[in-house]
């Protein structure tokens, strides 16, 4: 039986065990379950950021004259921990988080628009959006558009901008060795070293760095879990590099 809209929303917020679903979802399945924009150009983004995209606008005269453009993707965002957090820690970037799975995604959206009523002119830089990261992106999101993401290695190399950070972590010790040889050997990429990593902690605690590392190692929703349980959390990132650089590395 379904719940009811009361049953969903207890003191207006979404309750998560209404929205629960598979933990994983095979992406080559899903292919065509999707609507997309033919080209980042036609996509509507005043459904997402009203604050910032006006709605009476055509998709083509909001991109033209929007002042800001989605700029961190948050892919695989789950239950939205990490999407959130982001939101208040980079008030002046627009947050979207994408999510195969359907429950998974209508549970972030009304998270977020129940943020959006109780704290007014808040999170309104944070989205959600259900698609297929590995196919669709590049309906989405232009060459150069981002600054973060958190891993399809040359496909986020082409969006992320030059200087900008990919963040992976994950508390299964194989993957994480994986993460850490893929990037290492990408030639687009160049591999934080640990030491760069705890550098760039201690830094944001002295609030002199990047503020977005905390937020990846501590507000995802199963990065909480792995804590409550003593887990171990494994991170690696790594910077794209210049297309100079890349350029060099191929010659």
């Amino acid at each position: 039986m379904e719940p009811t809209e009361k049953e969903v929303k207890e003191n207006h917020r979404p309750l998560k065990r209404y929205f629960r679903q598979r933990a994983h979802c095979n992406p080559l399945s899903h292919n065509d379950t999707f609507t997309y924009p033919q080209t980042p150009d036609d996509m509507d983004w005043s459904t997402h950021y009203p604050a910032f995209f006006d709605s009476k606008l055509t998709p083509q005269e909001q991109n033209a004259a929007a002042t800001k453009q989605v700029s961190i993707l948050d892919v695989g965002c789950g239950y939205g921990g990490l999407t959130v957090a982001l939101s208040t820690i980079l008030p002046d970037e627009l947050i979207l988080g994408l999510e195969i799975r359907m429950k998974v995604t209508e549970y972030v959206d009304l998270r977020i628009k129940n943020l959006r009523e109780e704290n007014p002119g808040k999170y309104q830089n944070a989205s959600v959006m259900r698609t297929n990261a590995m196919k669709y992106l590049s309906n989405y999101i232009r060459k150069g558009q981002l600054s973060k993401i958190q891993v399809l290695l040359s496909e986020y190399m082409y969006y992320l901008r030059p200087g900008g950070i990919l963040y992976t972590i994950t508390d299964v010790e194989d993957l994480a060795n994986w993460h850490h040889d893929q990037l290492q050997e990408h030639p687009g990429f160049e591999l934080l070293t640990e030491e760069e990593l705890v550098g760039m902690v201690v830094r944001h605690k002295q609030q002199k760095d990047d503020p977005v590392i905390d937020a990846v190692y501590h507000s995802t929703e199963e990065g909480k879990k792995v804590e409550r349980n003593a887990g171990k959390k494994m991170l690696w990132a790594a910077r794209r590099k210049a297309d100079s650089e890349l350029i060099a590395s191929v010659l």
